[in-house]
């Protein structure tokens, strides 16, 4: 172990401590001067004697001086004679004993100073690396640039003032009257469909007619009657001579003349709309069917006129068609069944 240099051991026995006191000067060893009343011839001064070193001592004033101290007083210094050996030998003991602890505390000092400084210095490294590597990541995170947010203007809303006008009160005399409103909700019926064989269109058939032709009553020379449809001749009543003919599909037509031929006279060939029962039709509709009982049978057309050259008598004939043969039923104006024949 070394011993550091701030914690000098003893001086060995006969040898002055260098920095420290001489005992008989006061001053440092070996003297830088002559001290007054003394001088060569005097020989050099006798080392310390073994006891306690001047270092540790003081300088005491006085007429007596213990052993390894200097009385200053008169011209020069007198050494004192050495204490016997036993106090010195203790002396020594007790010296060497304090300065060995203060080797060992210099020493234990030294190396719990240098430990701690070692420890002070690796902590700083390892901080010092810390921050390096801290450095390093934030110099890898890129630079967000700055965000400029417009400044947004909302506009002024005016609410316009709204001025609800006073509720009128009705006087006290004043009477409230309920009134009920009924809704009419109108209902469009269908127009049937047209069949002149069924119920009375065709008799509402033969009075549009009539009106068309602005006669009462309306003269007719003959007429047939289909289904949907029907041809109706009748005499013009502002020129009995001439005949016109009216075709019917839901409505009368405009009049058609018509060509007359033959040698008899035209007003023994015309009846009146009075005379035959136009209501009566859907039931001889019926009974033609009844009667003519043939495969696929259906009436085809009813044919109204004076059965001339024969009889002057006017006749109804229904015409039953089929599949395979045909036939009629025969009625007088009123619907009175006369005769029916088939194939």
């Amino acid at each position: 172990m070394n011993v550091p240099p701030s914690f000098p051991g003893p001086p060995p026995p006969g040898q002055p401590n260098p920095g420290q006191p001489n005992p008989g000067q006061g001053g440092q060893w070996p003297p830088t001067q002559t001290p007054i009343g003394q001088g060569p011839a005097m020989g050099p001064p006798p080392g310390p004697p073994y006891g306690q070193p001047a270092a540790f001592g003081a300088n005491p004033v006085g007429p007596t001086a213990a052993l390894g101290q200097t009385n200053i007083g008169g011209a020069g210094w007198t050494p004192e004679p050495p204490m016997p050996d036993s106090s010195g030998r203790k002396t020594a003991l007790i010296i060497g004993v304090v300065v060995a602890l203060v080797v060992l505390g210099g020493a234990a000092f030294a190396l719990t100073r240098d430990d701690g400084s070692d420890a002070v210095k690796e902590a700083e490294s390892i901080n010092s690396q810390v921050q390096e590597d801290i450095d390093d990541v934030l110099d890898t995170i890129p630079t967000i640039p700055p965000i400029t947010i417009p400044e947004i203007v909302i506009p002024t809303i005016s609410i316009p003032e709204i001025s609800i006008p006073p509720v009128p009160t009705l006087p006290p005399e004043a009477t409230v009257v309920e009134t009920v409103v009924e809704t009419v909700v109108e209902t469009t019926i269908p127009a049937p469909a047209i069949n002149l064989f069924t119920g009375t269109q065709a008799s509402e058939m033969i009075t549009q007619v009539a009106a068309a032709r602005a006669a009462v009553p309306l003269r007719i020379l003959g007429a047939l009657i289909y289904p949907e449809y029907a041809f109706v001749q009748v005499q013009d009543p502002t020129i009995p001579a001439n005949v016109d003919e009216y075709e019917w599909r839901g409505t009368p037509s405009a009049p058609a003349p018509v060509t007359l031929t033959g040698g008899g006279e035209l007003e023994a060939n015309l009846f009146s709309d009075t005379e035959v029962n136009w209501a009566g039709l859907p039931a001889l509709v019926d009974a033609a069917l009844a009667q003519i009982p043939i495969e696929g049978a259906a009436v085809s057309h009813i044919s109204i006129k004076r059965n001339l050259p024969f009889t002057d008598a006017v006749q109804i004939r229904v015409f039953v068609t089929g599949t395979r043969t045909s036939g009629y039923l025969d009625a007088d104006a009123q619907g009175n069944v006369l005769a029916v024949q088939q194939g």
